[in-house]
């Protein structure tokens, strides 16, 4: 009996663990496929590349950046910030601080994962910043839109945004998100419920025992 009992346990544990919806989405990516066309330093600028969010609310999980490092003790700030009529807004969450040391000087993707996920609002379009700090690094660019979300969002250096189809630019990144997993509800899995239902069985059979 002690037996059964723990596979009713276990059983309802698991299926009241298991979220669906709990895989992280890729919602801008710039970057895969993509051709690097050029980069530009960094220096003292405010660079920025636009998202928008999904048509649920989500948490921001990662942000990644096509980067190259440069010969400086300088560094450089990432940040998510809000859009102020197709430009950057207000400084939302700051995302990391960037040494120009500590990136490759040949250029890659680096991936920055937030400490707290940001809860994004659905449908909205929000601003991933570069602010330099007389830093050398550089923000590579593509001027391929082929990429998820890529064609319908804005760029921008010190000032207003700029869509990426006036001029087929767009500096390289990936947005991941939960996809929207924070507002889905617990559902069990195929294998929890047959867990679940060996331990019911089990304890239907036990009760039929005592009964004779």
């Amino acid at each position: 009996m002690r037996n059964f009992l723990k596979m009713a346990v276990v059983g309802a544990a698991i299926v009241g663990g298991c979220p669906i919806g709990a895989n992280s989405a890729v919602i801008f990516d710039s970057i895969t496929g993509a051709p690097l066309s050029g980069g530009q330093s960094i220096g003292s600028n405010t660079r920025g590349e636009s998202f928008t969010s999904e048509s649920v609310a989500s948490n921001l999980l990662s942000v990644t950046l096509y980067l190259r490092g440069g010969a400086s003790v300088n560094s450089f700030t990432i940040g998510l910030y809000s859009d102020s009529s197709n430009s950057i807004g207000t400084l939302l969450q700051s995302i990391a601080t960037v040494p120009d040391l500590g990136l490759n000087p040949t250029g890659g993707p680096e991936t920055y994962t937030l400490g707290t996920p940001f809860a994004l609002t659905a449908n909205t379009r929000y601003w991933v910043g570069v602010v330099g700090q007389y830093s050398a690094a550089a923000w590579d660019y593509t001027t391929s839109l082929t990429g998820t979300e890529v064609s319908s969002e804005y760029w921008s250096v010190n000032g207003s945004g700029i869509a990426t189809t006036s001029n087929n630019f767009s500096y390289m990144m990936q947005i991941t998100t939960d996809s929207g997993s924070a507002n889905t509800q617990s559902v069990p899995e195929p294998a929890s419920m047959a867990l679940l239902g060996a331990g019911l069985v089990g304890l239907g059979g036990v009760a039929r025992r005592r009964r004779g």
